[in-house]
């Protein structure tokens, strides 16, 4: 296949419906650009109305008609803050809370408050966003940067990233003023820009900055040497290139140069200039460029426009039922993106093969790496697999999607089975019970894993060990005041937690706690319960999409699944759906991934059994797909 050309490639995925080209994508890195580039390409014109709570989307490629959105929360004075991938982060002016929101799937998420002492501290200050994308970590990013307006400059930056769902406050300060206090961050290429000024005076010369959303630096991306750089000036993004818009230079109106590289003046072309365009407090905005390239799409005095490159005409764009004031984004991304691409790997207990069901639709095998034929799932985070060998007690994580596999050094080599024990206690924790996590360091941004083994009998003694892949050694820390409920619950990762049901006490029906390891601190601390179950129950938890589930098993028949939607030691926790007739017997059962509508939650059951729960009809309809395994240990790579 490596020797395949891009075109021959294309030529053959084009044979391939789209719903199983999805799949497709998990081959390598080089096939799903080709298909994300190639046949999933979509711009969408998002519409925000003042002082209504719907969206307006109008698909630039058929703009015919439009679709009217609700928005989920309700909020009817919206500021756009950024669009990504398809996604947009919005802020409400009325209560101040920030939200990442999905128009195509309705998909939505709330964003726990920033330090509002950083605001506090710095009296009045201007307060602006850039929202973008960690591609190395496949994250959602928003940076807040607040600044004082007057002497002496003042800045702090917070920033806040998805996987660990929190805000965090960056070291030192920005060496830059804003130029304007109302102008978001542009993300483009893994960086988010801005123009801003060396000097806080307000005819001082302007900088383009960039700030590395993976590095967490800013650096000065190009100097703007414009014939007068003092003027006003603002960024988009046009075409997959960096847009300046000037105003008021010598020979008045408004201009447009696109920026096809950093650093270097050849880089800089003009794009267009309109000469009698009066600013009056307005900005001229650039939206989007036609399919052959020859017009642009302009938010022109509160109007839309095609503007033509080559005759300068301007031709208004309407559409019947649009809003009268608005504010403008273009969305440009792949459809596989807009949809919650979903792959659930089953690892067979009968053969040596991973099984990808990718979209939730199709089988594709693969065999395990090195020959190995027995393993353990142990975990999996951020498209990361940790398993173990049956045969030689190795741990390794594994990429399947890519391919990467890396085999973990011995915690101790003097103990077999990498279990890692202190040679003076290992005769006391000899029958013992090991259990592992895996998860993301969100500030260190590595792969985490972590060890627990533990005596089943009196004297309980216990070690934990962590591993984490930027020094790939193993280290030891302090023992736990927990008892291991068992040796088949593996840390569930969320949130920069590993998190565990354990017991305080040895006895089997003794109260049980949810323990919380943080990346961080490397501690453990405990996660509040909910108030009304019975804690002496059977219990299991898993990661649905983000959120943290508790699963709690009946005395005789039934199970009863809990949420957490908002991540915090305190909860809260909310009833999520029940199955009343589920034997206690066919433990475990796992929520794994929600249907692309959202209206049922697909359920793994005893190994052997996957389900479809409907949420608004309580119904249970068995889940099959040809080439399944019989039996088999799940994991959900989102």
């Amino acid at each position: 296949m490596e020797g395949l050309s891009d075109d021959l490639i294309t030529k053959i995925l084009e044979r391939v419906p789209k719903k199983p080209l999805l799949g497709f994508r998990c081959m390598s890195k080089r096939w799903r650009r080709l298909i994300d580039e190639r046949f999933f390409r979509k711009s969408l014109l998002y519409l925000f109305p003042m002082f209504s709570s719907s969206l307006y989307c109008i698909d630039l490629r058929r703009p015919g008609d439009f679709e009217e959105i609700e928005n989920p929360l309700g909020w009817e004075r919206i500021v756009l803050l950024g669009s990504c991938r398809g996604f947009l982060c919005i802020y409400n002016e009325d209560n101040g809370q920030v939200a990442i929101w999905n128009p195509s799937t309705r998909w939505c998420k709330r964003l726990p408050p920033a330090d509002a002492e950083i605001a506090h501290r710095l009296g009045s200050p201007a307060c602006v966003y850039g929202f973008g994308y960690d591609y190395w970590n496949d994250e959602f990013v928003l940076l807040m940067l607040v600044q004082t307006l007057e002497d002496p400059i003042v800045s702090a930056v917070s920033i806040y990233r998805q996987r660990a769902n929190a805000w965090r406050r960056l070291q030192g300060t920005l060496p830059y003023s804003l130029v304007d206090p109302r102008t978001m961050g542009v993300f483009l290429r893994g960086h988010l820009h801005w123009i801003m000024r060396r000097d806080p005076m307000q005819n001082s010369a302007k900088v383009l900055v960039a700030f590395d959303i993976h590095t967490e630096k800013s650096v000065e991306a190009h100097q703007l040497s414009f014939k007068d750089n003092r003027l006003p000036m603002y960024l988009a993004i046009l075409g997959g290139r960096l847009c300046f818009i000037t105003y008021r230079e010598r020979e008045g109106g408004v201009r447009a140069w696109i920026i096809s590289g950093y650093g270097s003046e050849e880089s800089r072309e003009s794009l267009f200039r309109i000469r009698d365009y009066l600013m009056d407090g307005v900005l001229l905005q650039p939206l989007a460029s036609s399919q052959n390239g020859g017009q642009v799409l302009l938010l022109y005095h509160r109007t839309l426009v095609w503007y033509d490159l080559l005759t300068h005409d301007e031709k208004p764009f309407h559409i019947n039922g649009m809003p009268g004031f608005f504010e403008a984004a273009t969305c440009f991304f792949t459809e596989s993106h807009l949809k919650r691409f979903v792959i659930l790997c089953l690892f067979s207990v009968d053969s040596p093969r991973l099984y990808f069901i990718g979209s939730l639709t199709d089988v594709m095998e693969k065999e395990y790496p090195q020959g190995w034929q027995r393993i353990r799932l142990l975990g999996s985070c951020n498209r990361i697999l940790c398993f173990s060998n049956v045969d030689d007690g190795h741990v390794a994580l594994w990429r399947p999607t890519i391919g990467d596999f890396w085999v973990l050094p011995p915690a101790d080599a003097e103990i077999p089975h990498g279990l890692g024990l202190s040679p003076e206690i290992t005769h006391i924790l000899d029958p013992s019970v090991q259990v592992y996590g895996l998860g993301h360091d969100d500030r260190s941004r590595e792969s985490v894993v972590l060890r627990l083994v533990q005596s089943v009998e009196e004297p309980v003694v216990s070690e934990v060990s962590i591993y984490r892949a930027r020094v790939d050694a193993w280290r030891r820390l302090q023992g736990i005041p927990y008892y291991l409920v068992g040796p088949h619950e593996m840390g569930v990762s969320l949130c920069n937690h590993l998190h565990w049901i354990m017991r305080r006490e040895g006895s089997q029906d003794s109260p049980k706690v949810l323990v919380a390891f943080d990346f961080h601190t490397e501690e453990f601390v405990e996660v509040h319960l909910p108030d009304s179950i019975d804690n002496t129950l059977g219990m299991g938890l898993a990661d649905l999409e983000g959120c943290l589930c508790l699963i709690i098993y009946g005395e005789q028949m039934g199970v009863d699944v809990w949420i957490m939607r908002e991540y915090g030691l305190n909860g809260p926790w909310d009833p999520f759906f029940s199955i009343p007739d589920h034997p206690k017997s066919r433990r475990p059962v796992r929520p794994l991934a929600y249907s692309q509508n959202g209206h049922q939650v697909l359920v793994g059951m005893d190994h052997e059994t996957l389900v479809w729960y409907n949420l608004h009809t309580n119904d249970v309809k068995e889940f099959l797909i040809n080439g399944m395994p019989r039996s088999f240990d799940e994991a959900v790579c989102l």
